[in-house]
């Protein structure tokens, strides 16, 4: 599927067939808590100052403006559905400014951003990633980090976990994979990028609380209490050295 063709696909896919049932997951109680302690891990793995200018691509309704947008001069949010762009939030913490556009073709002048933050975009366009990448880093200032989490498919337990979920949903487009840490690594060599590095996240609480728009049952949940459990539970599950191989998304880190 060419660029453009899978531009189209993909916008269709939120902006028609999922999109109401993606925000509104994402503006659950227990989602908005898991995010926004999967944002803050995820952030703490990168130095963040106060002067800079970020992107959070292909990034929704831009969850991760809740904890990002007070830590950085400005956010910027791109992606390519304008209903999950427009769609109403329950605080005023939104990105400076909202873009529509393809990731392939971003609307912003070589070495602009000093932060990129991706959360579960890459795999929806699996097969053009490393384009993707390398117009990422073309928007990325020398030195800018770029943090990112993607689905995990370099354990087979976890990869085929998600291909029976990926069979009995209709939530998902056939061409949506996950990666494995060998073809992130060399999509991000080959896309400019250095100082690579991977982490383990999410279990328990991210299949129950974190997938709410495929994983419906926990959607009303608000007990505080067992959400967080939930995120006790994964939090300590990055840290042990054989458990945490069988996560289900897999973060990493890179410079340009």
């Amino acid at each position: 599927m060419s660029k453009d063709a899978l531009y189209r696909s993909n916008q269709k896919h939120f902006d028609e067939e999922i999109g109401d049932i993606y925000a509104e997951a994402r503006n659950s109680y227990a989602n908005r808590l898991y995010y926004d302690f999967w944002s803050a891990w995820m952030l703490s793995l990168v130095p963040i100052k106060p002067s800079m200018i970020a992107l959070d691509c292909m990034g929704g309704s831009s969850e991760v403006a809740r904890v990002l947008r007070p830590q950085v001069a400005q956010l910027h949010c791109v992606d390519i559905s304008q209903k999950l762009l427009g769609y109403p939030v329950q605080d005023e913490v939104r990105p400076d400014v909202r873009v529509c556009a393809d990731v392939h073709h971003l609307p912003y002048a070589d070495a602009t951003f000093d932060l990129v933050f991706i959360r579960g975009g890459l795999h929806h366009v699996a097969q053009t990633f490393e384009l993707a990448l390398s117009e990422i880093g073309r928007v990325m200032k020398p030195g800018a980090w770029l943090i990112c989490a993607e689905p995990n498919d370099h354990n087979p337990l976890t990869r085929l976990a998600r291909q029976i979920v990926h069979r009995v949903s209709d939530k998902y487009e056939p061409q949506e994979r996950g990666f494995s840490r060998d073809e992130l690594s060399r999509g991000l060599r080959t896309s400019g990028f250095v100082d690579e590095a991977f982490f383990n996240f999410g279990h328990l609480g991210y299949t129950l609380i974190g997938n709410t728009d495929v994983l419906p049952v926990f959607r009303n949940l608000r007990n505080r209490w067992l959400i967080n459990s939930l995120i006790l539970f994964d939090r300590l599950s990055t840290r042990v050295p054989l458990w945490k191989r069988l996560s289900l998304a897999l973060v990493f880190r890179a410079r340009k």
